[in-house]
């Protein structure tokens, strides 16, 4: 049986190009995802108090407008519950 020596020298020539658009991308969401988490407690409230207001806006406008009020509290929800996740995924 023959064995193949293991050269030692490994000097990667090719070096691995880290793309500068992923890395800018990256630290844009790092930085505000700090921005957020720092202003999280007061932003909740905010964001709270404004899709309970949405939620009344929506059901005293129903009988006005339609459905025109729904479409505008589902986006506020949308929002607020991606804004949770946001915070609540980076580690």
């Amino acid at each position: 049986m023959k064995v193949i020596p293991i050269r030692q020298d490994f000097k990667d020539t090719n070096p691995p190009k880290v793309h500068t658009g992923y890395r800018v991308v990256s630290e844009f969401i790092g930085i505000l995802w700090f921005l957020v988490a720092l202003f999280w407690p007061v932003l909740r409230w905010l964001f709270a108090i404004d899709v309970t207001f949405q939620f009344f806006r929506m059901l005293i406008g129903f009988s006005r407008f339609g459905l025109y009020f729904d479409g505008l509290f589902f986006l506020h929800f949308l929002f607020y519950t991606g804004m949770i996740c946001f915070v609540t995924s980076k580690r």
